[in-house]
């Protein structure tokens, strides 16, 4: 059995290593996160700028599709919509906000594509309704009309 006996000039020497990589690892660990965050924040950002397009391409009004990036990206989040030839983009664009989001100084931005429907559903419907036109394809689905 072997005995290990420090010199006076060993001692400590633990303590101090904790020192120096403890603040290491605290900084790396925040750093994950900041991570994490800004992939969360993106992913959200897709998602609502997809919702707002296709709200957009069923022609429901802007207003609607606005509620739904607020709803679902944060009620910080800036909304672009245009239209063009027939289709519809929506640009959806936030800052992170949290703990070290100053290190991130660029806007997280979004982006969605949709083409438009040629009749919106609600007028489809009310069209139908007052035809009284019914289903008379192979759809098995009820028809519509009286």
């Amino acid at each position: 059995m072997s005995c290990h006996v420090r010199s006076g000039r060993q001692r400590g020497s633990v303590t101090a290593e904790l020192a120096v990589a403890l603040p290491s690892l605290t900084v790396l660990l925040a750093l994950l996160l900041l991570a994490a965050l800004i992939g969360v924040t993106q992913l959200r950002l897709e998602e609502s700028a997809r919702s707002a397009a296709r709200a957009l391409a069923r022609g429901d009004p802007a207003a609607t599709a606005v509620a739904a990036v607020r709803q679902i990206a944060g009620h910080d989040a800036v909304v672009t919509v245009s239209r063009a030839g027939g289709y519809v983009r929506a640009e959806v664009s936030i800052r992170v906000s949290g703990p070290l989001s100053g290190l991130v100084s660029w806007p997280l931005t979004a982006d969605a594509v949709a083409r438009e429907e040629s009749v919106p559903v609600a007028v489809a419907v009310a069209l139908v309704s007052q035809k009284g036109w019914r289903n008379c394809g192979s759809d098995p689905s009820p028809g519509l009309g009286p």
